[in-house]
């Protein structure tokens, strides 16, 4: 069984099935964050239970001041 991968700083997570398979779309607080969540040993072993490939990231910075 695995450990929950602590996600100090996850704002919003949100995940859709698609004809390739799934797409998610996370909000972080900071990219420090997400690469500490994604680096988490829990999370490859999350990985490998889940038989899910590699996750593909495309990181996009926010514009907080508008």
């Amino acid at each position: 069984m695995t450990k929950n991968v602590p996600a100090d700083g996850l704002v919003s997570h949100v995940a859709a099935r698609i004809d390739e398979g799934l797409i998610m779309a996370d909000v972080w607080e900071s990219e420090e964050q997400l690469n500490a969540y994604m680096s988490h040993p829990a999370f490859a072993e999350a990985l490998g239970e889940g038989s899910l490939p590699e996750p593909k990231a495309e990181i996009h910075q926010i514009d907080r001041s508008q």
